[in-house]
């Protein structure tokens, strides 16, 4: 090789190197240049066909099938909680004491959820909310090709508020491509027919927040105790950022994520320019404050037996007063929302339930089963104010309640409501018309053996007596021999129709036995009957022996109104006058007797500055005993036996003790005034002095007298027994019967004590 040749191979083997040199330069630019064009190009094709795949379907559907159209937001079937109130003891403004639900909602108006709250859900969950029209397609397609690339961390779907509020109404959430376009389809229909306040008003009372709350206000509930409008801004945060992943950042377990989600959406409320950079520092070092114990023991709170009762009345009102069927009354209750106003005196019923949670305020019985109680207090208007259905401590709901679904025998309890007050008020009694205790007739039981009857717990019969020592003592044959003078027919349509007693049986066969039962007959006058009664009954029954006469059916609501205020069902009956006032007011006065005279069946029952009359009942065997007292301000009622019926022990009444105890503490604890039960019209009651001997008026011959209150419109004649007494004697009389007539609004306990005739003989108390 030459010279030249040498430097023209080195010349070519130099050119050679320097491109060589570059390529390797140049490589990993181009490289990068291609993914990034690929990448791009594939972003774009998976949009493109993305887009067609979704123009395709939405005219596919629009063509094929009918369009859905928009959601109407009037009667969407939505589950609201109902909320039940009573009114505070103290205030008299309605609280709430229960809520009833499938789905915790309750629905709140737009005006009355904050600003923060409302900015703070539209930077969450949808910026461009007031400027869309339902579907906000820039984040739409950027979900979707998200979906296949994942090139996006954003925290936000491709779901408007709008859309979102299509999923909560109709339940549709499935991740199809049919679902997606029916939904963007409802989602734009939707914004047509309704405004964005509306829609917003909307999704703000159906959103999912966790804990079983649906809805912003059961959330405000919820984790802080308050309602919607008291949420400050850092609440409102936590509570919109519960929207995605509820569970996951559940402020109770998880109080850290909560946190996180709640300065993401307070970034975004800054950034959007819907609060301030002071507004933000003080959100975000806010310590906020759940109320984990508050909601964990409502929400594991089991209903009381007024909520129980509450609820069995308006669903039987709604079957019987709007005629739906009782599982649909059944939903409305537990569904829509309701607001039921009850009767209850929440101070009352805490009372009772307090009382009957004790066990050391019942006596013990041999045996394993011990007896059950229960007690229910009304006022004179009717309002049921206390139920408790059964010893010991509620530990479900609509269980058994005693005080209201169970019937049993009311022994002599039921002797002044079915007997004496309807017979007084026929003019066949007075207060001291002597009675023959002694049997009235003979009776053969299944054995043969036969048996004067009625008979008493001591076996004893007494003789002639006054009417208000056989009522005080509780003598059954005193009550039979009434009964004779107005005949049990009007004995029982006085309790049927007059006092609103279902229970009681007109006639009924059995179908296997063909043997017939009736509760028209004499046996009503001791309260032996077929079925027996509940202690509603007997409590509203005794309503008119308080209150000059007048009966309302005992009821546990006054109005239930739907979600949106209208009144469903009004509850408030009008008083009906079934006895005269001076009967009522005579009847009291000998009911006092009963814990007033120390004979009376009741003598060891007392309470500190407040008058009341009452009357016992016991029944064959000791199964059941009864107490019935009035006070001027309430009715109360107290049961006391075996489900399966038990001998319970003789001696004191055991529901005389509870029931003294809760009416002591009731009249404590409300800071009730002494007073005497209301007085009938002026000069339509006397008080006088009575014979002993004739149970007639005593006139100056009569050896012993005792006191005694009449109806002026049914005065006893002066008494024959001791007529031998000169003109002026009898002169004498009628003057002293003038002098000693009184107002009925003397002092009630006067009628216990002795006093003097006109005469010089002795005057005994009785």
């Amino acid at each position: 090789m030459n010279k030249s040749s040498k430097s023209k191979a080195l010349t070519t083997r130099h050119s050679h190197t320097s491109p060589a040199k570059t390529r390797r330069a140049s490589g990993p630019v181009k490289k990068t240049a291609s993914i990034i064009g690929k990448t791009l190009l594939t972003v774009f094709l998976i949009c493109v066909i993305t887009g067609c795949i979704l123009a395709g379907a939405m005219i596919f559907y629009v063509i094929k099938v009918d369009n859905p159209g928009a959601l109407d937001l009037s009667n969407a079937k939505l589950n609201y909680t109902t909320i039940i109130y009573a009114n505070d003891s103290k205030t008299g403004k309605p609280v709430e004491i229960d809520r009833l639900y499938k789905e915790n909602r309750i629905w709140v108006d737009l005006s009355k959820i904050p600003d923060n709250l409302k900015n703070a859900f539209i930077s969450g969950e949808d910026q461009r909310f007031y400027t869309h029209e339902g579907v906000d397609w820039q984040r739409t397609f950027a979900a979707l090709a998200n979906y296949f690339v994942h090139f996006m961390s954003s925290q936000q779907g491709g779901s408007t508020i709008t859309q979102q509020l299509v999923k909560n109404v109709t339940g549709q959430s499935q991740v199809t491509p049919s679902r997606k376009v029916q939904e963007i389809l409802i989602a734009l229909s939707t914004e047509k027919k309704y405004s964005k306040d509306e829609i917003l008003q909307a999704y703000l009372n159906t959103i999912g927040l966790g804990e079983n709350c649906n809805g912003v206000q059961t959330a405000a509930n919820t984790y802080f105790g308050k309602d919607v409008s008291k949420l400050d801004l850092a609440e409102c945060a936590t509570i919109a950022g519960l929207t995605k992943s509820p569970t996951y950042n559940d402020p109770f377990t998880h109080p850290d994520r909560a946190r996180t989600r709640m300065i993401y959406v307070l970034q975004w409320m800054l950034k959007l320019n819907k609060i301030t950079q002071a507004q933000y520092n003080q959100a975000v070092h806010e310590k906020l404050v759940y109320k984990k114990a508050q909601y964990t023991q409502q929400k594991n709170k089991v209903q009381s037996y007024f909520v129980d009762q509450v609820i069995t009345d308006v669903t039987n009102d709604l079957v019987a007063k709007k005629g739906y069927t009782k599982a649909y009354a059944h939903s409305l209750i537990y569904s829509q929302g309701l607001q039921i106003y009850t009767t209850m005196n929440p101070t009352i019923q805490s009372i009772l339930e307090k009382v009957y949670a004790d066990p050391s305020n019942f006596r013990k019985i041999s045996g394993t089963v011990q007896p059950q109680s229960a007690m229910l207090i009304a006022d004179y208007t009717g309002q049921i104010v206390g139920i408790v259905g059964g010893r010991g401590t509620k530990t479900a709901d609509m269980v058994l309640d005693r005080a209201t679904q169970s019937m049993r025998q009311p022994g002599s309890s039921i002797k002044p409501i079915a007997v004496y007050a309807p017979a007084m008020d026929l003019n066949q009694i007075t207060w001291s018309t002597f009675l023959s205790d002694t049997a009235v007739m003979q009776t053969r039981n299944d054995r043969g053996v036969i048996a004067a009857w009625p008979r008493d717990d001591d076996g004893n019969y007494e003789g002639n007596i006054p009417l208000v020592q056989g009522l005080a003592q509780s003598r059954n044959a005193i009550a039979v021999r009434v009964m004779q003078l107005i005949t049990p027919q009007r004995s029982f349509d006085f309790l049927t129709g007059k006092l609103g007693f279902t229970t009681l049986v007109n006639s009924r066969t059995d179908s296997k036995t063909k043997k017939t039962y009736t509760d028209v007959g004499y046996a009503l006058a001791v309260g032996a009957l077929t079925d027996g009664v509940t202690l509603r009954e007997m409590v509203g029954g005794y309503e008119i022996l308080g209150d000059g006469g007048t009966f309302v059916k005992p009821y546990t609501y006054t109005v239930v109104k739907d979600n949106s205020g209208a009144v469903v069902l009004q509850n408030k009956s009008l008083p009906t006058q079934v006895i005269k006032p001076d009967t009522s007011y005579v009847m009291n006065q000998l009911l006092q007797q009963v814990h007033l005279r120390s004979d009376g069946t009741a003598d060891y029952i007392h309470l500190a500055d407040m008058p009341f009359a009452c009357k016992t009942g016991t029944t064959s065997n000791n199964h059941d005993r009864w107490f019935m007292g009035l006070t001027p301000y309430y009715v109360g009622g107290v049961w006391y036996g075996c489900d399966v019926q038990k001998d319970v022990g003789y001696g004191s009444n055991p529901s005389a003790y509870i029931w003294q105890k809760v009416m002591g503490q009731i009249d404590s604890s409300l800071n009730l005034a002494t007073k005497n039960f209301p007085s009938p019209a002026s000069g339509s009651v006397v008080q006088e002095s009575y014979c002993l001997d004739s149970g007639q008026l005593a006139t100056s011959n009569c050896p012993r007298t005792a006191l005694g209150w009449y109806r002026t419109s049914d005065l006893p004649p002066y008494c024959q027994l001791h007529s031998s007494s000169t003109a002026s004697s009898s002169a004498s009389s009628a003057s002293s019967h003038s002098s000693s007539s009184s107002s009925a609004s003397s002092s009630s306990s006067s009628s216990s004590s002795s006093s003097s005739s006109s005469s010089s003989s002795s005057t005994v108390s009785q």
